[in-house]
């Protein structure tokens, strides 16, 4: 189930009385509850950096196991720099 940051359906926000079929069963998604969130925080990287030679390697990597989408031409996050999308990259991989 994708939900939005507090809870609610994301895939619900927009479609009032849209049904989902699982298993078989048309049923209405339901928010969670009692989630616990981790502290808010966002990493950069470190423009300062001596050694950036293995930065895209990284990146990389960090997106061949999570999605990095965002990223992508004509999405949200498409216009970031490069200190951008590596920060972006590390903090959905941690």
């Amino acid at each position: 189930m994708v939900l939005l940051v507090q809870g609610q359906n994301k895939m619900l926000k927009g479609a009032r009385g849209v049904k989902y079929r699982f298993q078989g069963q048309n049923k209405m998604l339901k928010g969670a509850r009692g989630v616990k969130y981790m502290p808010s925080q966002w990493c950069m990287l470190n423009p300062g950096a001596k050694d950036m030679s293995k930065l895209v390697d990284n990146i990389n990597y960090a997106c061949t196991w999570l999605d990095c989408t965002a990223l992508g031409y004509d999405f949200s996050c498409n216009n970031l720099d490069a200190n951008g999308n590596a920060s972006y990259a590390f903090n959905m991989f941690r």
